[in-house]
């Protein structure tokens, strides 16, 4: 009886901690203005938008599906679909501080490319 005790306070803490941890990654994700309003140093040009589609396809097609096709991954919160209304309406800023930073199930890809790394965005 005492271990099954044990178990119980265990699987008890972790479904607290898995709680807590999904009402946080449900909030309201709080962009820094100055990050915001940063507009993208680059020409986006064809090169530009091969090396993005390679990046997005290497690192991001997991949970986000294919653009404009609503197949991301079904999690909490949703990842979106980058081509929807609601990703384009985000400025430069803040697309590249959420990919930078990450937060919850969203990794921080803060070295995905070298243009991440020049330190003008």
């Amino acid at each position: 009886m005492k271990n099954n005790k044990g178990y119980h306070i265990i699987i008890l803490f972790c479904l607290c901690f898995l709680a807590v941890a999904n009402l946080n990654a449900q909030s309201d994700w709080q962009i820094p203005l100055e990050a915001n309003e940063k507009l993208s140093p680059f020409l986006f040009d064809d090169d530009m938008v091969l090396e993005g589609r390679v990046a997005y396809e290497n690192s991001c097609t997991s949970c986000h599906g294919t653009p404009g096709q609503d197949n991301f991954t079904p999690m909490s919160p949703p990842p979106g679909d980058p081509a929807s209304e609601q990703f384009q309406a985000q400025s430069d800023g803040s697309v590249f501080y959420k990919i930078k930073t990450g937060r919850g199930t969203m990794p921080k890809f803060a070295e995905l490319s070298p243009m991440m790394n020049c330190g003008t965005l």
